[in-house]
């Protein structure tokens, strides 16, 4: 195998080359700048010899590049050795091809050329000022890898792909997961284009797993840290790391401001899912930490939030709602049920279908059921993400409704997703809530409603909402609905207060380097203080990171 060496001087010309200019990353080297020697000697102090390989991989993710990069730094202080793994364009398709950048035709023509282009340049800019090693997927390949892979999945029918394994590594499911995440849709027709595109995926999940197999076989790391740990290429990373006993963590940001959690061996969702884990039961809330929570909700329900990652939408006028529910004759609470749906297509291989085959499985059969319980009224709310999220969907609920239902019966009311009503507010106005794998679901919960789980979100099972185990059951309970339904108890309440809690501010983890900047992405800046705040353990985030990594 050719590992070539690629210095900075042949990644600079090669970027001038692609007609890529310098970007927005952090500025490493005048962060250091005299600072140098400071940081050495805490590294020689507290050495360790042991290394950590940052699998950023795609360096066109800016928050990850820009919070990767300052953990490599806080771990390099702590006297760890730390390598970087950076795609150079080996992919032909991964996470950063997202429908609202690249057309279907782009992609099958030229696969992420352009897009590489940028990726690679924001990935590299941010990493090379620290001085740290940085491997090159092509480091890992080989002319002929390339024949194979092709030789391999030219093979495979379209409806082979998702169960597509390796040496026991799902590449199948991660790529179809990816696809549909690209379409943004709920399913993926076979079709020519859909084909080729799979394909795509399919192919650089084969060169992601060459790639971490011989990367983890050449050299010794302590322990691997990467994002989300799902898609292509990180849910390959993932499980490989996983198969070889090397311990992983893996992040995501929160839609808290300054905040990321954090998980080992795992993605921060699964994580949540089977977490049986339930020390938060045991606090004791105080008055202040219990006005700390209704303060966080109220802020949601008065379209008031600033968090990072916010849906509510600040231009909600007073009377929408009350609008809505006086056209409709739906004032009386008592016979109200609100069904919150997700985004059809997201993360397909995160959750466990239990209960129901899929999300959009479940809202066709509820509103079949609610088509006979005309003394009910059930109102969905069409998650606003569906058009606030990074990109649109393609697949929507209102599609999906249209192509199944012709009339859904006058007492079924659907809220799309541009409308302006809060989600928080209605909920005021319904006796029970139905949640598929949303986190509205523990926020509802800790704003006392009662919330019955359809899927797996990852409130299940945590003794804060009703959790059906089987579909039968499911439709068993809404049966008693509204004069035999459980009712919201004070304990599931006071439980539902707790783990809250728990979420937003010990599983959310604040980074104080970070200085928020809202008008530009990612929304903050770092410290200037960052290097002797590292040094003295004066950001309790990132020292919370470095112990766990540490911690077996």
């Amino acid at each position: 195998m050719n590992h070539k060496l690629i210095t900075i001087a042949y990644v600079k010309a090669t970027l001038r080359k692609m007609g890529v200019s310098n970007n927005d990353s952090p500025s490493w080297a005048k962060i250091i700048k005299n600072k140098n020697n400071l940081i050495k000697e805490n590294h020689k102090k507290n050495f360790k010899n042991k290394k950590i390989l940052i699998a950023t991989s795609t360096g066109g993710n800016k928050f990850a590049t820009h919070f990767e990069s300052l953990v490599s730094l806080a771990l390099f202080i702590k006297g760890y050795d730390i390598e970087f793994l950076l795609c150079d364009g080996a992919l032909k398709a991964c996470l950063q091809a997202e429908f609202g950048q690249i057309s279907k035709n782009e992609l099958i023509k030229n696969d992420m050329k352009k897009l590489c282009k940028s990726c690679f340049s924001e990935g590299f800019n941010a990493m090379k000022g620290l001085g740290f090693k940085i491997n090159y997927y092509s480091d890992f390949i080989i002319k002929e890898d390339k024949k194979f892979i092709l030789e391999k999945i030219d093979l495979l029918k379209f409806n082979e792909v998702r169960e597509y394994e390796v040496d026991k590594i799902k590449i199948g499911l991660h790529s179809h997961a990816n696809l549909l995440r690209f379409l943004a849709a709920g399913d993926a027709k076979e079709s020519k284009s859909n084909n080729i595109i799979l394909k795509k995926f399919l192919y650089s999940s084969y060169i992601t797993k060459f790639v971490i197999e011989r990367i983890l076989n050449s050299k010794k790391f302590y322990k691997l840290f990467f994002h989300h740990a799902i898609y292509v290429p990180q849910g390959i990373i993932a499980d490989i790391t996983k198969k070889h006993g090397i311990d992983f963590f893996c992040w995501s940001q929160t839609n808290k401001n300054r905040s990321i959690e954090f998980a080992k061996n795992n993605n921060n969702i699964t994580k949540h899912i089977f977490d049986k884990d339930f020390k938060w039961l045991d606090k004791k809330l105080s008055k202040n930490e219990e006005k700390e929570i209704y303060a966080e909700f109220n802020k949601k329900k008065n379209s008031k939030n600033s968090d990072w990652i916010n849906y509510v939408d600040d231009n909600e006028k007073n009377n929408e709602l009350k609008d809505f529910l006086k056209k409709n004759e739906i004032e009386n609470k008592s016979n109200n049920v609100c069904l919150f749906t997700n985004l059809i297509w997201d993360a397909e291989v995160l959750y466990p279908n239990d209960i129901f085959s899929s999300m959009s499985n479940w809202v066709y059969e509820t509103i079949k059921y609610f088509q006979k319980r005309t003394e009910l009224n059930l109102i969905i709310r069409v998650h606003p993400a569906e058009l606030k999220a990074a990109f649109r969907s393609v697949d929507t609920v209102k599609n999906f409704l249209d192509k199944n239902f012709n009339n859904l019966g006058s007492n079924i009311f659907i809220i799309n997703a541009d409308s302006p009503i809060n989600s928080y507010k209605l909920a005021d106005y319904c006796s029970l809530n139905l949640v598929y794998s949303s986190r509205v679901s523990y926020e509802l919960s800790a704003m006392g409603h009662n919330v019955l789980l359809a899927g797996s979100a990852f409130v299940r099972n945590k003794k804060v909402t009703i959790d059906p185990v089987d579909k039968d059951e499911y439709f068993e309970l809404l049966n008693k609905f509204p004069n035999n339904f459980p009712l919201m108890s004070d304990i599931r309440k006071e439980n539902a207060l707790k783990y809250a809690y728990y979420y937003l501010n010990e599983h959310s983890i604040e980074i104080q380097s970070f200085k928020e900047n809202g008008n530009k992405w990612p929304p903050f800046d770092i410290s200037k203080n960052l290097i002797q705040d590292l040094i003295h353990n004066k950001d309790a985030g990132i020292s919370k990171i470095i112990n766990k990594i540490e911690s077996n």
